[in-house]
């Protein structure tokens, strides 16, 4: 049966008939056009309220490609579902019409009263469906249902080419009606269909002033069974299947072949639709989303009761219209009776601050609106007194719609204060407090500002070019924010040089100052509006912080129990005081994407009888209750008002309350579990007492264990547990052996990651970040309100490590400046804690400016840190050659130590050694950044001082990072068997290991570091295995932080072999995890890559304008924005696309973007891939220079030589980028006429390419060299020919085009100058 089933399915005449109704299917009509017929029925309107939504979703995503798939597979999921409830009652689907459907119960007049039953039955199965569900698009899909029964016309009309059919009559005028009073979830009943049904199987509502009723359920007796009654139903039922056919939808799909049935069909059907039933390609209800033009045509008639007149003047309106419609190549797509989008013509009234008309006014509308169809747009803020008579009943009427506007986005609270003071720029600073101030409140931002300016805090100056500002530690960040685009067309520019920006007056706190009286009586008037336990509990909220959780509420709250804090913390949901959350991810997401611009509310409770709606917000407040229970993270919606709340207190009280607080949090203060509860500064707490609550010595013990520490007999048993040393790498075993079995090695692990039964992976990813937020940021402020400022320091230093270890350098800013001030105030303090905190903060702050590419600064804060903690680090030449010999015999006798046993140092020894770790490792990196010969030697002492350092520690995990910093410095170096050696001594290391807890971390970090180390290096198969084992090992591990880093350089080696179906998967992974985790670095990692993808490798992944989109709305994004090295990659792989396009506007705009960003140099691949297409940029200007015979060519061409060669020189720039770099070496030589080093450059990047196994490079480069000695001319759009042509990835996928062939999409580097033109 179900073989004979699917080959019915495949006829032409199954797939036609699967577009029309049974009505036209199996009908029998006269020839004659038009043709009329009458029956009985019972007509359903369904109408699908958030489809037009759901649709313009789609057609403005960002990936449009995978558009029309989504949307159809939504469109299978929820019309299916009511097409497929509408056929299971017997229904016949007549049309569809966007968001709406028509279907038909065709039934004798007598049968009536039964069938109607069936569909009230089937409609509320069908509100059923969508109760509780939301689309995963976010998207609310509900529907709104009209029935309507008695006597209905038919009309048939067309000409030689085309059919159409139409209802018409009472029936479709009322369930046209009927629909237009449904609400959400509404059964609506026209007055015939409520007259002809068996009303005592209905309980129903009714409507106001209408005929028409709603369904409210059915009722049926006791002894009523439907099942037996719908069968009988069906019997009247002319193609409801049944017998074999049972288990079918529809007869329709078991028709037998006829060619006259099929050639009378085929006229129902749109031509572009028969043409891909021919092709068999039609799936789903639509199957590509694509802009056509709609023109709608509205017949007016005068008589509308003659079906013959109506009938007549329809079929010359057809005919008429078809012939237009034909020359143009347009289709009629369908003909309605009523179609929910021709309206009637309206007077429109546009009426801003309504709540001040006069009652006359209200009156006159009120009169209007019920005599004559008009339109208001109507502002109104709420009423100062009561609204009059005719008001309120504007406001009740049911064709009334409120849209409650939300909060403006933070761009446009930029773009007016910018306006409002007349600035180019604003700081971050600023910007931050103004947009979570206001609230996304004009006026609220206005009132900030003024109070801001009469503090005298706002400072204007003029704007400074950035390359030419000196850079400090207090300019770092000076970054301003600055308007968007579209504010240029409401501003008049100044004069050149005398544009200005604002800043804020020095030791300003924005955050501390007291919110503006005007505001703040807004926050009072809602407060005392409150009962006084409601006040009590925001009052102590407002203590705890902006952002709290329900736990520390409940212990701060003065004799509460916790269903009356659910209960009000439930009702200041409702009233808006309060949001809450599940997590701190959803709080991030919530703040990140702001509020919704606005929210849509309809009349329905206005027109509630008073129970019904006390009754409405009693269950309302119930759920609401169950989701406070859900979500323990609340945050204050507006923070004027938690400011205000705070004000109230009284300073003794403040003081016990924060000491309250403070108290309950301190127990949680530190990492997550799945981190092992350390601290972000390794040992911290030992060097500084943070305690407020005093302990027993078996509290100590588990506090300790919390913390990851363990007991010395727990140390001792596992050191016995261990092997000494491991045999695994003999000494006659050759390079490719050793890695053989070091894959393997790996391989095992990833094996018992997923196997074992031990407790080896954690059961959920790193709640650090949530930590953060809910404890420890919140800690540090109790403590600054205490007074206890050593203890708030501490805790700023947390944060400040915390954010570092997110990759957020901006906030590890803020709260280092937070620190500078509590150090300050602690200065006189000379005890060895604060020493060592003097020591982190300097430390922590070189790590910021190294990773702001501020290597001087970074350099300066290093060494000082190093001196704080008792490590100097030599000054000059003499002093440095004299460490270098101590460090060397310190190495020889730690390697030596290693193989004995030796105490372990204390742990405040410990905490010291890990500060000066971290110290060195930077160093040695900044070091070889330098040009300077002597430079190497510093950098070499520092990298061993790291490992010397590391070995002292007897940590396997500080010991391992070190040895693989050593061994990279020494590759980098060239230094051939001293980077192997360690290499070798970091594996013996880990294989020492026992696999579980921070174990199988340490060995996820090794595969990590190596596959980064060999993708730098150039050794790209290496890298991809190693790569690939470290991302499925961090995946395991529930790290996103780690995993997304690996897929980066992961997917680099794998565009670098051309492998292009593996990199479209680690790709994909990148974007999912960039989407999961709300990572914007990971997506602009991806969309790096995806630009890569068209400038080199000839195919598009994202389109070009996607990636733009994307640079557009995330360039001022913070992690992007202070992190060195992503944004130059993407600004400068644009300016190469508009230089190739020889569009050299465009061009400048993106380079200068990329200009001002080239001196943050860092030693990181992302830097060097940033600074590669930076200079491709420039190499693509020089042609341009050279072709226009500018006077500056020759200069410009020897200055970017000596800077193309002096990044391969450099110590810290990766091999794996040599082969682009001489590649454009041998360009810029060729265009400056010297064939000789042309050659050279050209065949040392083609052996360097071999070598690595290169692919893409070598293809290039193979072109470049066949091309630039050919006699062939270069067309001037040759690249804008090549994009036009540059296939989808779907179209490779699909073998639609040959992987082969897009090899050949490369850029042809234009040589118009084989004579040296100088």
């Amino acid at each position: 049966m179900s073989t004979r089933r699917e080959e019915s399915q495949e006829r032409a005449i199954v797939r036609i008939a699967a577009h029309l109704p049974d009505l036209i299917v199996y009908g029998d009509f006269s020839p004659e056009r038009p043709s009329v017929d009458y029956f009985d029925g019972v007509l359903m309107f369904v109408d699908i309220s958030g489809f037009t939504a759901m649709t313009e979703k789609f057609s403005t995503a960002m990936y449009m490609d995978r558009g029309a798939e989504q949307l159809v597979e939504l469109l299978n999921h929820y019309i299916s579902a009511i097409v497929e409830k509408v056929l299971i009652f017997g229904g016949d689907i007549l049309k569809f019409a966007g968001d709406a459907l028509l279907a038909l119960w065709k039934v004798e007049r007598r049968q009536l009263k039964n069938i109607i039953t069936v569909v009230i039955k089937c409609s509320l199965e069908i509100h059923g469906l969508f109760e509780t569900q939301e689309s995963e698009e976010g998207l609310d899909v509900r529907v709104k249902i009209g029935l309507a029964a008695g006597h209905i016309t038919m009309l048939v009309f067309g000409d030689e080419t085309r059919n159409f059919f139409l209802v018409i009559g009472q029936a479709v005028d009322d369930v046209r009606l009927a629909q237009n009073l449904a609400q959400m979830n509404d059964v609506i009943l026209s007055p015939n269909c409520w007259q002809l049904c068996d009303r005592s199987m209905i309980e129903i509502e009714r409507i106001p002033d209408q005929r028409a009723v709603k369904v409210n359920f059915l009722k049926p007796p006791s002894t009523f069974n439907f099942d037996e009654f719908f069968t009988k139903c069906m019997t009247f039922m002319d193609y409801y299947p049944s017998g074999d056919h049972k288990n079918l939808l529809r007869l329709a799909c078991m028709l037998e072949s006829d060619p006259e049935l099929e050639l009378s069909l085929q006229k129902y059907v749109m031509e572009s639709i028969l043409k891909q039933i021919d092709d068999k390609q039609l799936r789903g209800y639509l199957s590509e989303l694509r802009p056509v033009t709609i023109v709608f045509v509205n017949l007016m008639f005068k008589d509308q009761d003659k079906a013959e007149v109506i009938g007549s003047a329809i079929q010359d309106a057809c005919v008429h219209i078809n012939s237009v419609l034909r020359v143009s190549r347009g289709q009629i797509n369908k003909v309605f009776m009523f179609d929910k989008t021709v309206k009637e013509e309206r007077i429109i009234f546009i009426i801003d601050e309504g709540q001040f008309i006069d009652a006359a006014s209200w009156s006159f509308l009120e009169k209007l609106i019920r005599t004559i169809p008009i339109f208001i747009v109507m502002s109104l803020s709420p009423f100062v007194d009561i609204p009059c008579a005719a008001a309120s009943a504007i406001m009740k009427n049911r064709n009334t719609t409120y849209v409650t506007l939300g909060a403006v986005q933070p761009k446009d609270i930029r773009n007016k204060v910018c306006l409002d003071l007349d600035v180019r720029g604003i700081p971050k600073e600023l910007d931050t407090y103004l947009v979570e101030g206001s609230c996304g409140i004009p006026s609220y931002c206005e009132e900030l500002l003024k109070n801001l300016d009469h503090h005298r805090v706002l400072i204007f100056q003029p704007m400074e070019v950035e390359e030419k500002a000196n850079m400090t530690w207090n300019n770092l960040f000076k970054n301003f924010s600055r308007p968007t685009e579209e504010l240029n067309i409401f501003t008049l520019r100044n004069e050149e040089g005398n544009e200005e920006v604002c800043n804020l007056a020095s030791g300003v706190i924005l955050k501390n100052l007291s919110p503006p009286a005007s505001l703040k009586e807004i926050s009072l008037v809602q407060l005392d509006s409150m009962s006084l336990s409601h006040q009590m509990l925001v009052r102590c909220a407002a203590i705890i912080g902006l952002t709290f959780t329900t736990e520390l509420l409940f212990e701060v709250l003065p004799c509460w129990n916790m269903k009356m804090m659910i209960k009000a913390l439930a009702t200041l949901v409702e009233s808006n005081i309060f949001d809450c959350f599940r997590n701190g991810k959803e709080l991030r997401m919530a703040l990140r994407q702001n509020a919704a611009s606005f929210e849509v509310n309809y009349r329905s409770l206005s027109l509630q009888p008073s129970e019904g709606l006390a009754h409405g917000e009693e269950e309302e407040l119930r759920e609401l209750e169950s989701e406070v229970i859900e979500c323990h993270i609340i945050r204050f919606c507006r923070p004027m008002m938690q400011k205000t709340a705070y004000e109230l207190w009284l300073k003794d009280q403040k003081k016990a309350m924060h000491l309250k607080c403070a108290r309950f949090l301190e127990e949680n203060a530190h990492r997550c579990d799945h981190c092992r509860s350390g601290d972000f500064i390794p040992c911290h707490h030992f060097t500084v007492d943070i305690r407020l609550n005093t302990l027993d010595l078996d509290t100590i013990k588990k506090m300790a264990k919390s913390r990851g520490f363990t007991t010395e007999e727990e140390i001792t048993f596992s050191k016995i547990e261990t092997p000494k040393k491991s045999e695994l790498f003999a000494e006659n075993l050759s390079p490719e052996e050793i890695r053989e079995k070091i894959l393997s090695f790996f391989d095992i692990v990833i094996t018992k990651m997923r196997t074992s039964e031990e407790d080896i992976i954690p059961l959920e990813s790193c709640q650090c970040e949530e930590i953060l937020e809910m404890v420890i940021m919140p800690l540090a402020h109790h403590f600054l309100a205490l007074g206890e400022n050593n203890k708030a320091l501490y805790y700023f230093l947390e944060i400040a490590s915390a954010y570092l270890i997110l990759g957020d350098n901006y906030m590890a800013y803020i709260y280092l400046n937070e620190g500078e001030r509590l150090l300050r105030t602690l200065k006189k303090d000379k005890s060895w804690s604060h020493t060592f905190e003097s020591a982190t903060f300097h430390s922590l702050k070189g790590e910021v400016c190294f990773n702001m590419g501020q290597m001087v600064l970074a350099k300066k804060m290093l060494r000082k840190a190093l001196k704080l903690l008792h490590r100097i680090f030599p000054y000059n030449l003499i002093s440095l050659f004299l460490q270098t010999h101590v460090e060397k015999n310190r190495h020889f006798y730690y390697l030596n130590q290693q193989a004995q046993e030796s105490a372990p140092p204390g742990k405040r020894r410990l905490a010291q050694l890990y500060r000066q770790t971290a110290c060195f490792s930077l160093l040695w990196q900044i070091y070889s950044l330098n040009y300077f010969f002597h430079y190497k030697y510093y950098g070499h002492l520092a990298a061993m001082m790291e490992v010397n350092t590391a070995l002292e520690t007897q940590d396997d995990f500080q010991i391992i990072k070190a040895y693989l910093d050593y061994s990279l410095h020494h590759q980098l170096a060239g230094y051939q068997d001293v980077w192997y050696k360690y290499e070798i001594m970091a594996m013996e290391q880990i294989f020492n290991l026992p696999l579980k807890g921070e174990g199988i971390e340490i060995v996820s970090h090794v595969a990590d570091k190596l596959g980064y180390t060999k993708l730098l290096m150039g050794h790209l198969d290496l890298a991809i295995d190693l790569g690939s084992r470290a991302q499925k090992m961090w995946a395991l591990l529930r790290n996103p932080n780690r995993q997304y880093m690996v897929l980066c350089w992961l997917s680099k080696s794998l565009f670098l072999k051309n492998r292009n179906k593996q990199l479209i998967q680690v790709l994909g992974w990148l974007w999912d995890l960039s989407i999961s985790e709300e990572h914007i670095f990971s997506k602009a990692f991806f969309y790096f890559v995806c630009l890569d993808l068209m400038l080199y490798s000839g195919f598009v992944y994202k389109t070009f304008e996607e990636c733009l989109e994307f640079i557009y709305q995330n360039e001022d994004n913070r992690i992007l924005k202070f992190q060195s090295g992503i944004l130059l990659g993407l600004y400068s792989s644009i300016a190469i696309w508009y230089a190739r396009l020889q569009e050299w506007d465009n061009f400048h705009i993106f380079s200068s973007r990329a200009k001002n960003l080239v001196p943050r140099r860092t030693p990181t691949a992302l830097y060097y891939e940033g600074i590669s297409r930076y200079m491709e940029g420039q190499v693509l200007y020089l042609q341009k220079q050279i072709e226009g015979q500018s006077e500056n060519a020759q200069d410009s061409g020897v200055e970017l030589l000596k800077n193309l060669e002096s990044l391969v020189t450099q110590n810290t720039t990766g091999p794996v980028f040599y082969p682009r770099l001489y590649h454009l070496m041998a360009y810029v030589c060729i265009l400056m006429g010297d064939g000789q080093n042309c050659d050279l450059f050209l065949n040392t990047a083609l052996r360097l390419s071999e070598t690595q196994g290169n692919v893409l490079e070598k293809c290039w480069l193979n072109m470049s060299k066949e091309w630039w000695y050919s006699d062939s001319e270069l067309m001037d759009d040759q690249w804008l020919q090549t994009v036009s042509n540059l296939p989808s990835w779907e179209k490779i996928v699909s073998g639609k085009v040959n992987m082969q062939d897009i090899q050949k999409n490369k850029f042809l580097m234009r040589v118009n100058i084989l004579d040296n033109p100088f």
